[in-house]
């Protein structure tokens, strides 16, 4: 009478009289993986995991069936393999493999009670009638750093992994797929210099304003980014944003000031900030500084009190804003 066997373990070697077959039916659908945009914090280790993703495994009740054997009077050994498709094994570190960016490997692992780390075969010998299953639900692909320096860029897409029979790879059961993503990797920080900066404006009398519009002495600011060097062909572009709360005038690049403070606060002015071109800062948007690179940047601006009210009266005048960098 044929059975049904489930395997306990991943290896299992029994010296036996069988013979096992592959059929087309047992080809199952592709295991599709799609990561968007993964970002790589510079801190993280050599060989940490950067994000694992999940996959779901076509299977009947957590099983998938990967072969049949007979007690047929010959001996027969059943061998699944898992096997990577992209890339070349990286030194020193368990079952990774290299991507198509710089920094970025990959590991394989078909989840389930006869779990495996590609690549792997699983070796079966049986002397009965049987269907035979592997207990496997889903897959674990694993983004890995690989280096210090890593690059940015889309990932290649398609096959990255595929199981079939050993030595056949025309007797598939499925291949895992990368169906897009790409590495995002922040190269920039605020130098410490920069960090909670302080630009002093000084004192300025009421007369010194001739009406709305009117502007006292700019002060001069710079923002110091410290950034990292990046594989040639491979690097990314440092934007800056500036936020505030902008003045209700409507004066452009004018900062409403904070309405906190020890004393009265001043009335009819708000703050200016210009970039390097003279240009009133539009807050909150974007703007491209240039792409990373190993000197970094310095980033100058200049900021002065400006009429925005048909009156200026006297009091504290402080503001505040925050810079925030993105990559593209």
């Amino acid at each position: 009478m044929r059975g049904l066997l489930l395997l306990a373990s991943l290896f299992c070697t029994v010296h036996a009289w069988a013979s096992c077959t592959y059929s087309p039916r047992m080809q199952i659908s592709d295991s599709v993986l799609s990561p968007g945009q993964v970002q790589v914090a510079q801190n993280a280790a050599v060989g940490a995991t950067v994000a694992p993703f999940y996959a779901g495994i076509a299977n009947t009740a957590g099983l998938v069936w990967v072969g049949s054997c007979r007690a047929d009077g010959s001996v027969g050994n059943l061998s699944i393999s898992g096997q990577t498709s992209q890339g070349s094994a990286v030194a020193g570190l368990s079952n990774v493999y290299s991507t198509n960016i710089q920094g970025i490997g990959y590991r394989v692992r078909i989840m389930g009670g006869n779990q495996i780390t590609l690549p792997s075969t699983v070796i079966i010998a049986y002397n009965a009638d049987v269907a035979v299953y592997l207990s496997w639900s889903y897959v674990q692909f694993e983004l890995v750093k690989t280096s210090s320096i890593v690059g940015n860029g889309p990932l290649t897409v398609g096959e990255y992994a595929r199981i079939q029979a050993a030595g056949n790879p025309s007797q598939l059961y499925f291949r895992i797929l990368l169906a897009g993503g790409s590495i995002l990797t922040p190269t920039c920080s605020v130098d410490a210099s920069s960090q909670n900066l302080t630009v002093p404006l000084g004192s300025v009398y009421r007369n010194a304003f001739h009406g709305v519009g009117s502007v006292t002495a700019a002060r001069n600011f710079s923002i110091r980014l410290n950034c990292n060097a990046l594989p040639a062909g491979q690097g990314n572009t440092v934007m800056m944003t500036m936020d505030a709360t902008a003045d209700p005038s409507g004066q452009p690049g004018t900062l409403r000031l904070a309405t906190a403070g020890p004393g009265p606060i001043a009335g009819g002015v708000g703050i200016q900030v210009r970039n390097a071109l003279g240009n009133p800062v539009v807050f909150g948007q974007a703007v491209d500084v240039g792409p990373s690179q190993p000197a970094g940047y310095t980033v100058p601006f200049t900021a002065r009190y400006i009429q925005t009210g048909g009156t200026v009266s006297a009091g504290q005048a402080n503001g505040l804003a925050t810079v925030t960098l993105t990559y593209k």
